[in-house]
């Protein structure tokens, strides 16, 4: 079983792929208003120390990117089974 950008194991049924991809659309639909920035700028307003404001921001953008490489993964993924090339 292989695994996506994010680390998670590919599901087996063709359902299971279909549920976590639109679960990660929707997280990512909400991501996409936190700019990173923005988050970085709030933290040292708030008084965080640099280097914790700046991996916080650089951790929602890890987020981002490999929950985004992980929906296209398994776009790919449900295209191959629903064509019959997996079972």
């Amino acid at each position: 079983m292989s695994r996506l950008s994010n680390g998670w194991k590919v599901p087996e049924s063709l359902e299971d792929k279909k549920e976590l991809l639109e679960s990660y659309q929707k997280t990512v639909e909400s991501m996409e208003s936190e700019n990173p920035l923005t988050i970085f700028r709030e933290h040292m307003d708030n008084g965080l120390l640099f280097k914790a404001g700046l991996q916080d921001a650089m951790n929602q953008l890890t987020t981002f990117a490999n929950l985004y490489m992980s929906i296209i993964e398994l776009k790919s993924e449900i295209t191959k089974q629903t064509k019959g090339d997996v079972t």
